[in-house]
């Protein structure tokens, strides 16, 4: 008996870092989270932490809030680095 497939969490029609059914307002995203809703790779998530992504570790896992990733995303909409900013 196969698996059913997991349901899709991007629906076409939402914005791409929306969820349904998680409101942007204090709200937290892990690393898979993230890597899938921006289509990141490891490295470059890695290097958006070092380059000001707020987060918090608990043990192994990082989580961030949207309003972390949203402020750092406006950052650098327009060409900005974290110097200009």
């Amino acid at each position: 008996m196969k698996n059913p497939k997991k349901p899709n969490r991007n629906k076409p029609g939402l914005p791409p870092t929306q969820l349904p059914g998680r409101p942007m307002e204090n709200d937290w995203l892990d690393n898979v989270d993230l890597l899938k809703i921006f289509h990141l790779s490891p490295r470059t998530l890695l290097r958006w932490r070092k380059d000001g992504l707020v987060h918090s570790k608990i043990g192994r896992k990082i989580f961030y809030s949207t309003k972390s990733v949203e402020a750092f995303l406006n950052r650098y909409s327009h060409g900005g680095t974290p110097e200009q900013a």
